[in-house]
């Protein structure tokens, strides 16, 4: 996806966005967008349009908005540009195109040449390391990730299992697990950290409840014993 930075101008270390969640934030927002009756006919029609026309389109939009898949490769065709800014994601949508798709009549050359329908997520962009993060400013919480971190997942799923291996006598030690698993003494010890953490805190780390600043890297260094004090560390307090 071509997008668009906005704002000033950015530095020479801006930091790679995540493009699998700015995808699935697009879709979400092109959803919406479909399933809104009102959106549709502000922004879709004009004095030309018959109200058969109008109610054929918008019960099209209805059925599109209300598939689980997000019909990428057929709809991004319809997306002249992906802004993204500092507080907003802007999805520019082809007016014309956008008509044609839900089964309008065909647009004039007026039309296809006139503005595009603008779509606008609020979002907030949070550095973490070398990557930016996507963090829409509609979540439960103000400094909350609001999405589930799969690589936060993926780590305490790992700690876990290697923790059950070793008190459940399947494996012996961490060297036996390392050499299992092809890796390093050291990154295994460091994973196993993660089985340690506090069951309310993997809960929300589960939930996407985690603080946007978590990260792999976080959450593999040696928490403390205590789970209040794992909670005033990760910022996650029950």
């Amino acid at each position: 996806m071509k997008t668009e930075r906005g704002g000033a101008e950015p530095s020479r270390k801006q930091g790679r966005l995540p493009a699998d969640l700015l995808e699935q934030h697009v879709a979400d927002r092109w959803r919406k967008y479909l399933g809104s009756r009102d959106a549709l006919l502000d922004t879709l029609f004009d004095e030309h349009d018959e109200l058969a026309t109008r109610e054929r389109v918008v019960q099209a939009a209805k059925r599109v908005s209300a598939r689980s898949d997000t019909d990428w490769v057929h709809w991004r065709l319809l997306i002249r540009q992906v802004r993204v800014r500092p507080t907003t994601i802007d999805l520019v949508m082809d007016r014309s195109a956008v008509r044609q798709f839900l089964g309008a009549q065909e647009s004039t050359e007026a039309e296809e040449q006139g503005p595009g329908v603008t779509l606008s997520i609020p979002v907030r962009l949070y550095r973490t390391g070398h990557d930016l993060r996507l963090v829409i400013n509609s979540g439960p919480m103000a400094d909350e990730a609001g999405t589930a971190d799969k690589a936060l997942i993926r780590l305490i799923a790992r700690g876990r299992r290697w923790y059950e291996q070793l008190t459940s006598g399947d494996r012996l030690s961490v060297r036996e697990i390392a050499k299992e698993e092809n890796l390093d003494e050291r990154y295994v010890a460091r994973i196993l950290y993660s089985a340690l953490l506090a069951p309310d805190i993997v809960e929300k780390v589960i939930q996407g409840r985690q603080p946007i600043r978590s990260t792999v890297k976080s959450l593999k260094r040696s928490p403390p014993l205590d789970w209040e004090e794992q909670r005033r560390l990760h910022g996650m307090p029950r």
